[in-house]
């Protein structure tokens, strides 16, 4: 599945695996994982290093766009993620996927793994756009 162009965006980093957008204020970073990925701890590690040199010492805004057909993590891959994301320096998180029967396994995934900073589930990318910006201080 190719994702479509995102307009207000700009591509910074591109990886096998994974595309990193900006929007024009630097501020939202957008992560969108490529179809039929299987994301290993090395690619969860090699995926937050590349946030990390992103973002630099601004708040951030981010995305995680997991719409696209058969993204998977192994569980040393959503551990990294787990105990990394919050040193980020990301202050809030949205999620995209792709249906409303992911929303609701990811809601509930979520609910029981407590993320440490703000995150919601949308299922349109637009709508995880809103709720950012309506969220920033």
């Amino acid at each position: 599945m190719n994702h479509p162009k995102l307009k207000e965006y700009t591509l910074v980093e591109q990886l096998e695996y994974i595309d990193l957008y900006s929007n024009p204020s630097s501020d939202t970073l957008i992560a969108r994982f490529k179809e039929s990925t299987v994301v290993s701890e090395k690619m969860a590690k090699e995926s937050l290093d590349l946030v990390l040199r992103k973002i630099k010492n601004h708040t951030t805004y981010g995305i995680t766009d997991l719409s696209a057909k058969s993204i998977d993590f192994t569980n040393e891959a959503k551990n990294c993620y787990r105990k990394n994301m919050d040193k980020e320096g990301v202050t809030l998180n949205a999620v995209v996927v792709k249906d409303v029967a992911l929303k609701i396994i990811a809601n509930t995934y979520a609910r029981f793994d407590r993320p440490r900073i703000p995150t919601r589930v949308f299922t349109s990318l637009a709508n995880a756009e809103r709720w950012i910006a309506e969220a920033k201080p």
